[in-house]
């Protein structure tokens, strides 16, 4: 029924949100003991800015292609994959309101799907700062 999501749509969400991350700037941490990060000594008190396009771009994680929009790599994901997927960060200061977020995607877009044909009416274009919006974008819904 509507209410159930298909693994195919769960696998789209997740390239989406790997694709496309809504924070893709990431966010810094301030380090408050020195760290050794490879090569690099980072004082304590030095913030780190780590942009969630590096690791959902990572070509060692999601090869050969991972600047394509595939959403079946994700039907048999990886642990390096899933443990990539940082658009709502990770440790103690990630989003608290992930589950949230991901529960609302899985139970109103197949609804929507299921009642509504949608068309681009126009492209729009990307838009990158802190975080990333499209502008311009129209889509039409036409119930079915």
């Amino acid at each position: 029924g509507p209410s159930q999501i298909t693994e195919y749509l769960r696998c789209i969400i997740k390239e989406s949100r790997r694709f496309l991350s809504v924070a893709a700037m990431g966010a810094s941490r301030q380090y408050s003991v020195p760290v050794k990060l490879g090569p690099y000594q980072i004082p304590a008190g030095a913030a780190l800015f780590m942009p969630q396009i590096l690791p959902h771009r990572d070509a060692n994680v999601y090869a050969p292609d991972p600047d394509t929009f595939r959403p079946e790599r994700w039907l048999k994901a990886t642990d390096d994959m899933n443990e990539s997927l940082v658009s709502f960060a990770v440790g103690p200061r990630n989003c608290i309101g992930q589950s949230l977020a991901i529960a609302e995607l899985e139970s109103v877009l197949p609804r929507l799907l299921l009642a509504y044909d949608f068309t681009l009416e126009e492209e729009g274009k990307l838009e990158y700062f802190l975080t990333l919006k499209f502008r311009g974008s129209r889509l039409n819904a036409t119930k079915i």
